[in-house]
């Protein structure tokens, strides 16, 4: 009867076991993960997707943050892009025309934007400020891309 006992406590625990695993397989991982905050105007990406970018080089990935910050540590594959001129640094964005200059004027290549995390601010202000670029080069039509 104890033996019995003891093989319905092992099977059930087996049975646990194999579902947990199961569970954990089906969940996404940490790599897989974006924040989803709510009335974004750029996609987010994973941290899987932008090791797949940075090693399959398709697109140009910049650090946000001032030059002192990305000294300290950046992405390795990153670049950093110079501060908008006359913009306090409580405001800090970088210069929309120094990410023309690091893509060579082509404004359909893919960027990646990253800085300190959803409570820093500095690549969301760049990517509106792409954003509006981006705009108006297309209000202007197509010689204006050139």
């Amino acid at each position: 009867m104890i033996s019995v006992q003891r093989n319905h406590v092992l099977e059930a625990l087996l049975l646990i076991l194999m579902a947990a695993s199961a569970a954990h397989a089906q969940a996404p991982g940490i790599d897989q993960a974006t924040l989803e905050e709510p009335n974004q105007k750029m996609r987010e990406v994973s941290t899987a997707e932008l090791k797949r970018t940075l090693a399959n080089k398709t697109a140009v990935v910049l650090d946000a943050r001032p030059y002192r910050e990305f000294a300290m540590s950046h992405v390795a594959g990153a670049q950093n892009v110079a501060p908008k001129p006359g913009i306090a640094i409580s405001m800090y964005v970088s210069d929309v025309k120094e990410v023309e200059r690091l893509v060579d004027g082509d404004k359909s290549k893919p960027l990646i934007l990253y800085c300190n995390g959803p409570f820093c601010g500095k690549s969301k202000r760049l990517s509106e400020e792409l954003l509006v670029c981006r705009a108006a080069y297309a209000s202007l039509g197509p010689q204006a891309t050139n």
